[in-house]
């Protein structure tokens, strides 16, 4: 695979980068502690799909770029889940995006938002969540639950190190 241009964003310590490649040989030099590793980086995950140093993907995500998350799912629980978070790694946190099921039960259905940047004059603002189906002829075998999650920092304070996120939420309507 040859690679001819690469565009980085809020990759590692990469706010914005946009390179283009000869096509013949490329050199890459410069002073401890630029991104050359993180170029690197990029290019190994962009052709395999996962980083040769990072064991989570939140972790190539640069300093204090994170994003405000709200996502809902339709889960098949017959418990309740516990969640911890703070300034430590969170416990018993689950992604819908990444699995169908966790030990309280399937996940039906999700829907997510990322949100990258603040609504203009303090307005709030109307979005609509569609849902994504893991099973569509599933029957519940208790009771369907609705898990709504609105967080300032989807990708976790600990790690980003955003302190200054601030997320309205109001009025949530299920519409079927």
């Amino acid at each position: 695979m040859r690679i001819d241009a690469l565009t980085l964003e809020g990759f590692r310590n990469y706010d914005r980068q946009v390179l283009t490649f000869h096509d013949s040989c490329n050199v890459i030099y410069g002073e401890n502690a630029q991104g050359k590793t993180n170029l690197l980086e990029a290019m190994v995950y962009l052709s395999c799909g996962k980083s040769p140093r990072a064991r989570a993907e939140r972790e190539l995500i640069g300093f204090d770029r994170d994003k405000a998350r709200i996502m809902v799912a339709i889960v098949d629980w017959n418990t309740r889940r516990e969640v911890g978070s703070g300034t430590e790694a969170p416990t018993g946190t689950w992604d819908p995006e990444e699995t169908t099921s966790v030990d309280e039960g399937p996940i039906i259905a999700y829907g997510s938002l990322f949100i990258d940047q603040s609504s203009t004059g303090g307005k709030m603002i109307d979005v609509q969540l569609p849902l994504n189906y893991y099973d569509t002829k599933a029957k519940p075998s208790g009771l369907y639950q609705i898990v709504i999650s609105c967080s300032t920092s989807a990708y976790g304070d600990f790690m980003a190190g955003c302190k200054s996120n601030i997320l309205y939420v109001d009025n949530f309507e299920w519409v079927y």
